[in-house]
Parts: C-alpha cells; structure tokens; sequence
C-alpha cells in the first residue's frame, strides 16, 4: 500500500470530527484517527468471483462503504481560519438527477421493469485538481448483501453529466452483480419491502484508474480508494409488489 494522500486524510480527519459531534481541540487525534482508518480501509480486498445472476436473489460481498464524507462544510472550533482551510479543505461537491429527487422513489423506466437505462446525472462543485470521475450505484438492501449495479470510470474532469441512457454509449464500465458490463437496474424481489439505490459520485486525483477490462464494479471502487478528493450522492427508493 502506498502513502495516502494528505487531502485524503483531510476529509476522513472531518468525518470524524463530526461523527464525535465537533469536539474542540482534538485536530491532532482525528488525523492521527483518520490515518489509521484509511491503512485499514485500503488494503487489498480479496479477490472475488463474479457472481452470474439473473436478479438480486444469490449471494453478494460485502457493502463497499462510501469512499470518503458526502458534505465536508461547516468551521471547526479551536483552529484558525487558515489552519482549517489547510486541515479541512471545503468541498461542493454535488451530484443531483433531473428525474428524480434524492429520498424519492426512480422512476420505472431506469428499473427492470421498464427500459433499464441509467437514468440521467448532473454534477458540480469538484475539486480544481480533480482529474477524473467515477460513479457508482449499490443496493445494500439486497437479501443476501450489497449488490453493485454499476460502474462509470474514467470520466474526463471537464464533464459534467450523464444524459439517459449514457450506459449504453461509450463509457469505461464495470461489471455489475448482473454479471454484465454497464448499467442494471434496480429490481428487488417481489414482495421484499422497499430498497435504497445509492448513486455515488467521487472526484478523483487520476485519469485513468489501474483496473483490468474485466473488472467488477466492487473492483473498480476498490481502485478508486486513494485517489478520492470528494464524494456526493443522490440515493433513490424502489420496490416490487
């Protein structure tokens, strides 16, 4: 494993202070804390197979957890203005649909039961030294485990949106739960309640990630880990009668 970038630990170092509720005067723990967490989170995953399914109903691994903070905004007490700003660097990073509002239920059309196109994105507010972008979507409500529905890599740094549909077009894509490249949409089993599909969007410090063609979805956001300089979400409700 690599040295972890500084800006990484930065956005780790805030999470955690806002997970401990804003304590004053303990900067230097929360690194320290942040650094720790990051070695663990970014050794290497163990090699799994890629499970062919036909629906959500088989066996998973685990939920890949979201790669940094969605918000880094807000002061933090007992450093100066300056000193926050080069602890806790303030992102913007947003992420929002045009057919869907986040905590709302997708529309049929980006699911199994209408067209199955990715529904479209829009994003804004990235880092300046952002390099490119990854997106991803996970069900962690799946019967037996997350289920990771798709990947988009590699996406140029001055692109900011993915129309409807983009899934089918031109894109570096990981291979989902399906076990098919590109985008599969949501389709819990009937009668299982309601699921939640997170849309995940990360900013990343590298062009092009170090992943084989091949690759899973839970691959390529593996790889993902230490380039992440920002990360938001949209996560959107489905069930089956």
């Amino acid at each position: 494993m690599g040295e972890i970038p500084e800006q990484t630990i930065r956005e780790r170092a805030y999470h955690i202070w806002e997970r401990e509720g804003r304590p004053e005067g303990r900067a230097l723990d929360h690194w320290q804390m942040a650094r720790s967490e990051l070695a663990i989170q970014m050794s290497p995953p163990p090699t799994l197979p890629n499970p062919a399914a036909e629906r959500e109903e088989v066996d998973h691994p685990e939920p890949v957890e979201p790669l940094l903070a969605v918000e880094n905004q807000g002061s933090f007490p007992g450093l100066t203005d300056q000193d926050e700003e080069q602890q806790y660097p303030r992102h913007r990073l947003q992420v929002n649909s045009p057919a869907f509002e986040s905590g709302d239920t997708i529309p049929p059309v980006y699911t199994c039961e209408g067209e199955d196109m990715s529904p479209p994105l829009e994003w804004q507010g990235e880092p300046d030294d952002t390099r490119s972008f990854l997106v991803y979507c996970e069900d962690p409500d799946a019967p037996k485990g997350t289920f990771h529905h798709w990947a988009a890599y590699d996406i140029p740094p001055d692109r900011h949106q993915l129309e409807e549909g983009a899934a089918r077009g031109p894109l570096h894509q990981g291979i989902n739960d399906f076990g098919k490249r590109g985008y599969g949409g949501p389709c819990p089993p009937q009668r299982h309640g309601t699921h939640h599909y997170h849309f995940r969007l990360c900013a990343l410090s590298t062009d092009r990630l170090p992943v084989p063609a091949e690759a899973s979805v839970r691959d390529v956001v593996a790889a993902a880990r230490p380039y992440v300089l920002a990360e938001a979400e949209i996560m959107g409700e489905y069930a089956r009668a």
